[in-house]
């Protein structure tokens, strides 16, 4: 798998400085630049990196590193590095990931009990129920309602995983017994939170 991934740089800052270049001499169009460095997958920002600066001549294009200035430039390139924010956006990855980690741990699971929620307190002919008890899964459809007493039909296969209930054996006009069964809407709800009703599929 192809994972694109790198560092781009930003401009946080530019000043004008009074000292001359150190190679044309030139005044007036020496100046201090401050980068922010940011490490992105897929362009999308992670991580600041590092930051750095450069003096550079607007005359001659001659850079000079930070390191090789003379005291009086490398403590403005201190001072003003230190004035410099790192830009919040460049922590958009981790904020990506906090949201969908808060969404599948929490919001989702209510989101999915909502649901659930929803058809077992207005079940309706046709809704399909996926069960597992005692490690078996099955499927369980609504044949009628009656007050607070939901008649259903088993299906007549079982299988050991959840996907299993997937397979076109457990959707066919035979699959389900022909006999019913009742249960009360307040067990259906006790099913789910003994997490034995996993998912129900609407007609």
């Amino acid at each position: 798998m192809l994972i694109v991934r790198g560092i781009y740089r930003r401009l946080l800052r530019t000043e004008d400085l009074a000292e001359p270049c150190f190679l044309c001499l030139c005044t007036g169009k020496h100046q201090l630049h401050i980068y922010q460095d940011c490490m992105h997958v897929y362009w999308i920002p992670f991580f600041p990196h590092r930051k750095k600066g450069t003096f550079e001549c607007g005359h001659c294009g001659q850079t000079l590193e930070p390191e090789f200035a003379n005291p009086g430039m490398k403590e403005r390139y201190r001072s003003t590095r230190k004035k410099c924010r790192t830009p919040l956006f460049m922590f958009t990855g981790p904020a990506i990931f906090t949201l969908l980690l808060v969404h599948v741990l929490f919001i989702a699971p209510i989101l999915q009990r909502n649901a659930i929620m929803e058809h077992v307190n207005h079940p309706r002919p046709g809704d399909v129920y996926s069960i597992v008890q005692e490690k078996k899964y099955f499927l369980l459809r609504i044949e009628r309602v009656s007050g607070d007493t939901v008649f259903m039909r088993q299906s007549k296969l079982s299988t050991d995983k959840r996907r299993g209930l997937k397979d076109g054996e457990f959707h066919s006009k035979d699959a389900y017994s022909a006999f019913t069964k009742p249960f009360l809407r307040s067990e259906l709800i006790e099913m789910y939170d003994k997490n034995e009703l996993l998912e129900v599929d609407a007609e």
